[in-house]
């Protein structure tokens, strides 16, 4: 059965407050829900019948097509806040995040916070092993980091939380410790960083690492561990730290 025009009841809605139509409009039975809804002149020119919803729906909730016919909504377990634009999903729903680029971008300052309210007891955050053809990105990349200083100390900076780091080229003596200090600001004395060696020129075997956190530093010593022979040349290594 089509949509139904109700002959002779040209007119206005009730007004509700800020909400009042301000167009004339006419009633139309809608076979579909069982309802009456109400268009506009302009819409039946154009061929166009109303869009119709439920008999009430949650307050800041995004509305949603009931079917494929573009005429029908319902509510959703999906609400937008007035003021601040907050999302809140009810149920046990979640977001996926489908396209070509897969991507979710979470806020645009140097701190996003995921924060999974209940249960108390199981909190896990799961991220998908990104094989063999895919990646894990940490802290905007593994950047490029060069330190400045030949004797026995050096000094850099570092602004991701993974870098590759090397040094300049280095003549340390055996049984000796060359000391890289790298600044990163907003590291602290709690939190874990590892460093792992990854190449250079240097041929000397048997080098050591010891990384340490304190505030906005991160210290790394480099001993040459054998006892007669001395570093001779660069040395790569790489740094992740773990913010805790």
């Amino acid at each position: 059965m089509p949509d139904v025009l109700i002959p002779g009841a040209l007119g206005r809605l009730p007004a509700h407050g800020s909400n009042a139509p301000t167009t004339a409009r006419i009633p139309m039975y809608l076979p579909s829900t069982g309802r009456i809804s109400y268009v506009t002149p302009d819409q039946i020119a154009s061929g166009a019948s109303a869009v119709d919803g439920p008999a009430s729906a949650t307050d800041n909730a995004i509305a949603r097509f009931d079917g494929a016919t573009g005429k029908l909504i319902q509510n959703s377990a999906v609400t937008v806040a007035d003021t601040t634009g907050a999302i809140a999903i009810t149920g046990t729903g979640g977001v996926t995040v489908t396209g070509t680029t897969n991507q979710l971008v979470l806020g645009t300052t140097a701190t996003t916070t995921i924060n999974a309210v209940a249960p108390a007891a199981s909190r896990v955050l799961s991220i998908r092993d990104a094989g063999a053809s895919g990646s894990f990105v940490v802290g905007g990349g593994n950047a490029a980091v060069t330190l400045t200083g030949t004797g026995a100390t050096s000094t850099g900076t570092m602004t991701t939380l993974s870098a590759r780091v090397t040094t300049a080229a280095l003549t340390t003596a055996g049984q000796a410790t060359h000391v890289a200090t790298i600044t990163y600001t907003g590291i602290a004395a709690t939190d874990i960083v590892l460093a792992t060696l990854a190449g250079g020129t240097n041929t000397t075997e048997s080098l050591v690492l010891r990384a340490v956190c304190t505030a906005n530093t991160i210290t790394v010593g480099i001993t040459n561990a054998t006892a007669a022979t001395a570093v001779n040349g660069t040395i790569i290594f790489n740094l992740l730290v773990v913010k805790v």
